[in-house]
């Protein structure tokens, strides 16, 4: 599948690297490129050679974006989708893994000809099922499509992570960028465009909720204002 992979490294997360990349090289279909961007405070483990390297034995190309000044996790995600040049695009936090069936159900879901039994041409985006961890627990979820109509609530309902693999041509026509949540605000506006979505039928993720995770960091200040960036990322989008 013509798919890239990105994720973005700042503060402790660089030790996450090694097993992340791990994740990738493991695919059962191997993904055509990977960009790590490297926040200007990361920590990197490992050495970007050495990676490169790896990617290069299994046909997978590594690239490595440095970012000098502060952004936002939304800027920093699109600075890297910049640098792919594959036509569909998987970002995911550098702490959680893929399965190795993930790029296989993705590229299931993308040749799929139904969506919500209607017939259609395409897929745009596809929300991916993952499973996930807190603290040693582990649950089955999965990525909501959010309908246009009850997106304000779905952004009361549901705060957590979410994996979406998309176009980098519909990515190119919004380029939302200003949030800590880089996928939700995205997938209000592709909603509003009523793109075309599918869903994958097995899980493809671990997403792990940590104490020392940047999530489980978070105050309630910083909360309360990226849900009030989701709040007025859906208000404007369901208009």
């Amino acid at each position: 599948m013509n798919i890239g992979i990105i994720t973005i490294v700042y503060d402790g997360y660089g030790k996450f690297i090694p097993r992340w990349l791990d994740s990738i090289f493991s695919q059962d279909m191997k993904p055509k490129e990977v960009v790590i961007v490297l926040s200007r405070n990361h920590e990197l483990q490992g050495t970007k050679y050495s990676f490169i390297r790896k990617g290069k034995r299994l046909g997978i190309k590594v690239k490595f974006v440095e970012n000098k000044i502060r952004n936002s996790i939304g800027r920093l995600r699109n600075k890297g989708i910049e640098k792919l040049d594959t036509e569909w695009v998987l970002y995911f936090s550098a702490d959680d893994i893929l399965l190795p069936n993930a790029v296989e159900e993705i590229d299931a879901a993308r040749a799929a000809i139904k969506n919500r039994d209607i017939i259609i041409k395409e897929v745009d985006v596809i929300a991916l099922k993952y499973l996930q961890e807190v603290y040693g627990e582990r649950m089955e979820r999965e990525t909501p499509i959010p309908e246009k109509s009850k997106m304000r609530d779905w952004t009361k309902n549901y705060r957590n992570s979410g994996y979406i693999a998309f176009k980098k041509s519909v990515w190119e026509e919004n380029k939302y960028d200003n949030n800590d949540y880089p996928n939700f605000p995205f997938l209000f506006s592709l909603v509003s465009k009523d793109k075309s979505f599918n869903k994958t039928k097995n899980p493809c993720a671990v997403y792990i909720k940590r104490a020392d995770s940047h999530s489980g960091r978070r105050t309630k200040k910083q909360n309360e204002r990226a849900y009030k960036t989701l709040d007025e990322a859906a208000k404007k989008f369901g208009q």
